[in-house]
């Protein structure tokens, strides 16, 4: 501080306060240093304009509907004042007649005209009542995307994932709900239907009353179905890629119906619907912790004639072409009633796109579901026609294909007897050891005998019915160039399990052969 005196004829002092370098200006604090990290204040930036427009966008969405409301609301306080007009004109004309009884009938007809508008503006009223009434359900009720989460958000430093905005904003609007008198975008022709009961067992039965309600195709399918029978290390997926030329081509769009979310109309079995989850999860293909949720089009596969495949008691059936249409979404209380293994499956297939999926993770989706924030669709199947071309090629296809894979399985097995033999015909040792599949040979077609070997038994002439598999025929040879024949047993399946005895008088305990997996029986 520097004080200077003043005049010596004047008694005024100046005082003047200089801030000193040491000291800080009292009152005045150093402002805080911003960020330096350019990655951080890009980030910033970015969060900063995205919270900018979700709130222009919720404004918009406010205003909108709050812009819908004021004009019904003007229209019905336009309507109530013509009705109070006629109800006062009424209440006079109907004075007027009892004090004038003599009124004519042309008096009467008028206010039996002004009756009947009455009653057909309340009617007006009720239903802009209505509408107002599924505008405000329909703006707490509209289904949007779950919130985002990631793993380990803090630690990781991931950079901000930047949501579309717009798809956003189309799912969540007010405006998106379509109703049978506003329109709005398309969502899957989906309406705004009141249920008089939200009961599972109605919920149900309704579905199924509007299943039932859908005629038959004029090729329905048969009334009994032939499964089609795999091998049991087959699966359907891999049975389909197998197949080739028209079969393949008729088959390029098909579709697996799985027994846990599928439920078939009981009074018209032809037709049916599934489970589907509306809302999935998936993984930023460029950034591995970032996951996004988005809404999938449920009947996008089957919109056109689709060829269905389904699983019943282990077996798989061809169901014919389908066409998938929305019924009611699945409800709060229908999905606490669906059962353990039905739940988990459509949670498993909600994220099913997600990488590095956790135990908490499952938990946080079945959470969500429990809660109303994710929903499952009813996918309805409506039958259009049974290709029988389709039904015969596939199960022909599927006996071909077992023949081949039991055909390569026994060639396995004689490669893995060769390699534990070094006395087989294919090391060049004398003795003599050769395993035969029957149906390799064309109907009718003779077997030469190989010298110590013992001739091929026909499955049809030992009494056994066909059952898809081979007869073997065995020798086994000693060192000393002495053979023994040996007659294969057939192996039979279902419930002809069991041991085809040889021919011969004196027969010997019998031999497990543990490589070729079949049963042997030994005579001298």
């Amino acid at each position: 501080m520097t004080t200077l005196p003043g005049h010596a004829n004047d008694e005024k002092h100046y005082t003047f306060m200089v801030p000193s370098d040491s000291e800080p200006v009292n009152g005045f604090e150093s402002k805080p240093e911003l960020p330096t990290n350019p990655l951080r204040i890009a980030e910033m930036a970015i969060e900063i304009q995205l919270e900018k427009l979700r709130v222009t966008e919720a404004m918009s969405a406010r205003d909108v509907l709050v812009y819908k409301l004021s004009d019904a609301y003007t229209s019905i306080r336009e309507k109530t004042d013509l009705i109070d007009r006629l109800q006062q004109a009424l209440n006079a004309a109907m004075g007027a007649t009892v004090n004038t009884p003599s009124t004519g009938f042309s008096t009467l007809q008028q206010n039996w005209n002004q009756s009947t508008d009455i009653n057909g503006l309340q009617t007006q009223v009720a239903d802009l009542e209505a509408l107002i009434q599924d505008l405000r359900v329909g703006s707490r009720n509209t289904m949007g995307p779950p919130p985002r989460y990631e793993e380990e958000d803090g630690k990781s430093g991931s950079p901000t994932t930047i949501l579309d905005i717009q798809a956003i904003s189309a799912s969540t609007s007010p405006l998106a709900v379509s109703t049978p008198i506003l329109p709005g975008p398309p969502r899957e022709e989906r309406s705004v239907q009141t249920l008089i009961s939200e009961e599972p067992e109605d919920m149900v039965n309704g579905r199924f009353s509007v299943l039932a309600s859908i005629p038959l195709p004029e090729n329905p399918p048969d009334d009994t179905l032939k499964p089609i029978v795999l091998p049991p290390t087959c699966t359907l997926h891999e049975f389909l890629s197998s197949t080739s030329g028209m079969l393949r081509n008729l088959l390029g769009n098909y579709r697996v119906l799985q027994s846990l979310t599928t439920k078939w109309c009981p009074s018209r079995e032809e037709h049916g619907y599934f489970y589907s989850p509306i809302f999935k999860c998936s993984t930023n293909p460029r950034v591995t912790t970032a996951h996004r949720w988005q809404q999938v089009d449920v009947t996008a596969r089957m919109k056109q004639p689709t060829e269905c495949f389904y699983n019943r008691e282990g077996l798989w059936y061809y169901a014919g072409s389908y066409q998938a249409f929305r019924l009611e979404d699945l409800t709060l209380k229908e999905w606490a009633e669906l059962s353990t293994e039905t739940a988990n499956y459509l949670v498993k297939e909600t994220i099913s796109a997600r990488k590095n999926v956790s135990p908490q993770n499952i938990y946080e989706v079945n959470q969500l579901y429990n809660a109303g924030a994710l929903k499952i669709a009813c996918v309805g199947l409506q039958c259009v026609g049974f290709n029988q071309e389709v039904y015969k090629s596939v199960l022909e296809h599927a006996a071909k294909f077992t023949q081949a894979k039991w055909k390569s399985m026994s060639t396995g097995a004689i490669s893995m007897a060769n390699i534990n033999n070094p006395g087989s015909p294919t090391t060049g040792s004398p003795g003599i050891g050769s395993t035969g599949n029957l149906l390799a040979k064309p109907a009718g077609a003779p077997v030469k005998p190989v010298p110590g070997l013992s001739r091929p038994v026909s499955p049809t002439l030992l009494g056994a019915a066909t059952t898809g598999f081979g007869a073997v025929a065995a020798g086994l040879g000693l060192g000393n160039g002495g053979a023994w024949n040996t007659t294969a047993a057939l192996v039979v399946q279902g419930t002809n399990q069991g041991l085809l005895q040889p021919t011969g008088a004196e027969n010997v305990p019998t031999v497990e052969n543990a490589v070729a997996g079949y049963r042997v029986v030994i005579k001298k």
